[in-house]
């Protein structure tokens, strides 16, 4: 057999594996290795009972008090710092050609979970690409902290940190819980009056916790990661004594007439998709200027992760803050 030999069968599987996971999952074959790693993981399964559920929340209950620590693996090519306001620690990205362009980034978790290790080489990557200052405050979590506690910290930072920064265009960006949060958070700014963030970036955002609608249990099925049953538990111990529906929970509810310009990604993959493609009508008859971005074979958050539709992505985000941006 000939030394190429191997190489070439290699190169032909790969080449199938490829082709197959666009024709039959609609999808970058790496995108259907992340499904398939997260699947194998079992993240689905941990959360769906519950037993598992009252062990995960006892632990979490524990690790979020203590410091938090960025990922040892991670090496920002952005300048790094780190300040304490209004109680949270909060961790910023700066790039060397910074403009006047700050993004808050509210991380997301189920309001029960610390960021994602993988979130932080995205965040450095748009940091790179758009020159924006990145911020992100690590605000309490539940079991321990609510959803009350939360929003009057960030509502303060982010006024401490516009009379600090007067020139600065900010603009919110969260995933998951953390694009429910920016979501609420400018709504609850301008109905105090306040001059709220030019814009709002948002992927997968949990727009509905009251996980009502009738289709999540079909899409559930498909989603590899969130489970109803968790998502459900997590969101009584955020709320606190709010009811799930009130506004300040599901920020679908809310007065979205206020938003500013608002980027919303989506996969079709997953659990929250019924309820963004309701919330994509109810933008459209409040009059917000949005984008909804719906990827088909893909799944929640996905422009986060490292995969080349994402990196298509950033195109989109960074032409968002451009136009939004003041400079």
């Amino acid at each position: 057999m000939k030394k190429s030999t191997p190489l070439i069968v290699g190169a032909g599987i790969l080449a199938g594996f490829a082709a197959t996971s666009h024709l039959a999952f609609h999808r970058s074959a790496p995108a259907t290795l992340l499904d398939g790693y997260q699947r194998g993981k079992r993240l689905k399964s941990r959360f769906a009972e519950q037993t598992g559920y009252d062990q995960f929340l006892r632990l979490r209950a524990e690790e979020n008090e203590r410091p938090y620590e960025l990922p040892r693996c991670f090496r920002p090519q952005n300048a790094l710092t780190h300040e304490i306001s209004q109680g949270m620690d909060v961790i910023s990205l700066r790039p060397a050609e910074a403009r006047k362009l700050r993004i808050v980034y509210l991380h997301g978790g189920a309001y029960i979970n610390r960021i994602d290790s993988y979130v932080w080489p995205f965040l450095d990557r748009i940091a790179a690409k758009s020159r924006a200052t990145i911020s992100v405050p690590l605000y309490p979590l539940a079991p321990v902290h609510g959803c009350a506690e939360a929003f009057e910290k960030l509502a303060a930072y982010y006024r401490d940190l516009r009379a600090r920064n007067p020139r600065e265009t900010i603009v919110f960006m969260g995933d998951s819980a953390g694009g429910a949060l920016c979501l609420t958070l400018a709504m609850t700014l301008a109905q105090a009056g306040d001059e709220g963030p030019a814009g709002i970036v948002a992927f997968s955002p949990w727009v509905d916790a009251t996980l009502a609608n009738p289709e999540i249990l079909e899409y559930e099925a498909s989603d590899p990661v969130l489970s109803a049953y968790g998502l459900s538990r997590a969101a009584h111990s955020w709320a606190g004594a709010l009811d799930r529906a009130d506004w300040r929970i599901s920020p679908t509810n809310g007065p979205l007439e206020v938003l500013p310009p608002t980027l919303v990604f989506a996969g079709v993959n997953e659990i929250f998709y019924p309820d963004l493609d309701i919330f994509r009508e109810k933008l459209a008859r409040a009059g917000v200027a949005y984008t909804f971005v719906a990827r088909e074979g893909l799944g929640h958050c996905w422009p986060t992760y490292p995969i080349p539709e994402a990196l298509a992505s950033d195109k989109q985000i960074c032409a968002f803050l451009d136009e939004v941006a003041a400079d």
